[in-house]
Protein backbone atom coordinates (compact mmCIF):
# COMPACT_ATOMS: atom_id res chain seq x y z
CA UNK A 1 0.00 0.00 0.00
CA UNK A 2 1.17 3.24 -0.60
CA UNK A 3 3.22 4.50 2.49
CA UNK A 4 0.31 7.07 3.31
CA UNK A 5 -2.31 4.54 3.35
CA UNK A 6 -4.42 4.34 6.31
CA UNK A 7 -6.04 0.55 5.69
CA UNK A 8 -8.67 1.24 2.54
CA UNK A 9 -6.52 -0.59 0.47
CA UNK A 10 -5.96 -3.59 2.60
CA UNK A 11 -9.81 -3.71 3.46
CA UNK A 12 -10.51 -3.58 0.30
CA UNK A 13 -8.19 -6.24 -1.45
CA UNK A 14 -9.92 -8.20 1.39
CA UNK A 15 -13.26 -7.10 0.95
CA UNK A 16 -12.53 -8.14 -2.94
CA UNK A 17 -11.32 -11.53 -2.01
CA UNK A 18 -14.20 -12.23 0.77
CA UNK A 19 -16.87 -11.33 -1.93
CA UNK A 20 -15.48 -13.54 -5.13
CA UNK A 21 -16.00 -16.24 -2.87
CA UNK A 22 -12.04 -16.35 -1.01
CA UNK A 23 -12.09 -16.71 2.81
CA UNK A 24 -14.79 -18.72 3.50
CA UNK A 25 -17.73 -16.95 2.25
CA UNK A 26 -20.96 -19.21 0.83
CA UNK A 27 -21.37 -17.66 -2.30
CA UNK A 28 -25.02 -19.26 -2.56
CA UNK A 29 -25.96 -17.36 0.49
CA UNK A 30 -26.43 -13.80 0.92
CA UNK A 31 -23.61 -11.21 2.18
CA UNK A 32 -23.61 -8.16 4.53
CA UNK A 33 -20.35 -5.84 4.16
CA UNK A 34 -19.34 -3.01 6.51
CA UNK A 35 -16.66 -1.26 5.88
CA UNK A 36 -15.05 1.82 7.61
CA UNK A 37 -12.37 3.54 6.23
CA UNK A 38 -10.51 6.14 7.68
CA UNK A 39 -8.45 7.77 4.67
CA UNK A 40 -10.35 11.14 5.97
CA UNK A 41 -9.35 11.84 9.34
CA UNK A 42 -6.62 13.52 10.46
CA UNK A 43 -3.82 13.98 9.94
CA UNK A 44 -3.81 14.29 6.13
CA UNK A 45 -1.45 12.75 4.30
CA UNK A 46 -2.94 11.23 1.31
CA UNK A 47 -0.60 9.19 -1.72
CA UNK A 48 0.80 11.71 -3.21
CA UNK A 49 -0.74 11.60 -6.68
CA UNK A 50 -3.96 12.19 -5.06
CA UNK A 51 -2.70 15.35 -2.78
CA UNK A 52 -0.98 17.06 -6.33
CA UNK A 53 -4.39 16.67 -7.20
CA UNK A 54 -5.74 19.71 -5.08
CA UNK A 55 -3.17 21.70 -3.72
CA UNK A 56 -3.10 25.18 -3.95
CA UNK A 57 -0.70 27.01 -6.58
CA UNK A 58 2.18 27.43 -6.02
CA UNK A 59 2.04 24.90 -2.86
CA UNK A 60 4.58 21.73 -2.19
CA UNK A 61 3.32 18.54 -1.25
CA UNK A 62 6.29 18.90 1.09
CA UNK A 63 4.78 22.07 2.41
CA UNK A 64 1.66 20.72 2.88
CA UNK A 65 3.13 17.50 4.99
CA UNK A 66 5.09 19.91 7.14
CA UNK A 67 1.78 21.45 8.23
CA UNK A 68 1.40 20.62 12.40
CA UNK A 69 -1.49 18.50 12.07
CA UNK A 70 -1.09 17.61 15.99
CA UNK A 71 -3.76 17.41 18.69
CA UNK A 72 -2.31 20.33 20.84
CA UNK A 73 -1.74 22.56 17.13
CA UNK A 74 -5.07 22.08 16.71
CA UNK A 75 -6.10 22.92 20.36
CA UNK A 76 -4.62 26.26 20.51
CA UNK A 77 -6.40 26.99 17.54
CA UNK A 78 -9.60 26.04 19.00
CA UNK A 79 -9.02 28.12 22.56
CA UNK A 80 -8.22 30.91 20.34
CA UNK A 81 -4.29 30.85 21.13
CA UNK A 82 -3.12 30.42 17.66
CA UNK A 83 -5.11 31.52 14.44
CA UNK A 84 -4.71 29.89 11.19
CA UNK A 85 -3.53 31.73 8.32
CA UNK A 86 -5.89 31.21 4.85
CA UNK A 87 -3.18 29.40 3.04
CA UNK A 88 -2.81 26.64 6.11
CA UNK A 89 -6.62 26.11 5.68
CA UNK A 90 -6.12 25.89 1.76
CA UNK A 91 -3.70 23.58 2.65
CA UNK A 92 -5.22 21.78 5.40
CA UNK A 93 -8.67 21.09 2.88
CA UNK A 94 -6.83 20.19 -0.34
CA UNK A 95 -5.61 17.18 1.59
CA UNK A 96 -8.53 16.40 3.16
CA UNK A 97 -10.36 16.45 -0.47
CA UNK A 98 -7.33 13.98 -1.45
CA UNK A 99 -7.92 11.58 1.24
CA UNK A 100 -11.44 11.64 -0.19
CA UNK A 101 -10.40 10.61 -3.53
CA UNK A 102 -7.98 8.09 -2.43
CA UNK A 103 -10.92 6.91 -0.57
CA UNK A 104 -13.34 7.36 -3.44
CA UNK A 105 -10.67 5.27 -5.47
CA UNK A 106 -10.63 2.45 -3.27
CA UNK A 107 -13.98 1.99 -3.07
CA UNK A 108 -14.28 2.19 -7.03
CA UNK A 109 -12.20 -1.07 -6.87
CA UNK A 110 -14.67 -2.49 -4.51
CA UNK A 111 -17.94 -1.78 -6.97
CA UNK A 112 -15.70 -2.81 -10.01
CA UNK A 113 -14.84 -6.47 -8.35
CA UNK A 114 -18.97 -6.72 -7.38
CA UNK A 115 -19.45 -5.87 -11.72
CA UNK A 116 -16.82 -8.76 -12.34
CA UNK A 117 -18.48 -11.28 -10.04
CA UNK A 118 -21.55 -10.53 -11.33
CA UNK A 119 -22.63 -8.99 -8.38
CA UNK A 120 -23.43 -5.48 -8.41
CA UNK A 121 -27.14 -5.58 -10.12
CA UNK A 122 -28.38 -7.23 -7.05
CA UNK A 123 -26.59 -5.99 -4.45
CA UNK A 124 -27.50 -3.20 -2.08
CA UNK A 125 -25.22 -0.80 -1.75
CA UNK A 126 -25.12 2.02 1.36
CA UNK A 127 -22.09 4.55 1.08
CA UNK A 128 -22.37 7.54 3.69
CA UNK A 129 -20.02 9.10 6.23
CA UNK A 130 -20.25 9.69 10.48
CA UNK A 131 -19.15 13.02 9.82
CA UNK A 132 -17.92 15.72 8.28
CA UNK A 133 -14.88 18.18 8.96
CA UNK A 134 -14.35 22.04 10.08
CA UNK A 135 -11.55 23.98 8.45
CA UNK A 136 -12.12 26.97 10.75
CA UNK A 137 -15.84 27.75 9.52
CA UNK A 138 -17.08 28.04 13.58
CA UNK A 139 -13.72 28.48 15.00
CA UNK A 140 -13.17 24.64 15.33
CA UNK A 141 -10.56 22.41 13.64
CA UNK A 142 -11.67 18.86 13.12
CA UNK A 143 -15.41 17.23 13.67
CA UNK A 144 -15.61 17.79 17.18
CA UNK A 145 -17.42 20.40 19.91
CA UNK A 146 -19.77 21.50 17.37
CA UNK A 147 -23.32 20.26 15.25
CA UNK A 148 -23.05 22.77 12.51
CA UNK A 149 -24.32 21.62 8.42
CA UNK A 150 -20.96 20.72 7.77
CA UNK A 151 -20.68 18.23 10.45
CA UNK A 152 -24.27 17.01 9.77
CA UNK A 153 -25.34 17.25 6.23
CA UNK A 154 -22.97 14.11 4.93
CA UNK A 155 -23.52 12.26 1.57
CA UNK A 156 -26.21 8.93 1.40
CA UNK A 157 -25.83 7.18 -1.27
CA UNK A 158 -28.37 4.27 -1.92
CA UNK A 159 -28.08 1.89 -5.15
CA UNK A 160 -30.16 -1.08 -5.93
CA UNK A 161 -31.04 -1.26 -9.59
CA UNK A 162 -33.64 -3.49 -9.21
CA UNK A 163 -35.68 -1.37 -5.98
CA UNK A 164 -33.97 2.28 -6.61
CA UNK A 165 -34.77 3.90 -9.92
CA UNK A 166 -31.77 6.13 -10.67
CA UNK A 167 -32.61 10.28 -9.11
CA UNK A 168 -31.33 13.15 -11.28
Amino acid sequence: PPQSDKGAERIIDRSIDWVGGGRGRDESRPFFLFLNLNEAHDPFEPPAAYANRFLPEHVTLDACRALDQTPTHRKRFICGARDYEEHERDMLTALYDAEIAYQDAQLGRLFQALRDFDLMENTLVVVTSDHGEEFGEHGVLGHQLLLTDGMLHVPLILRHPQSLPAQT
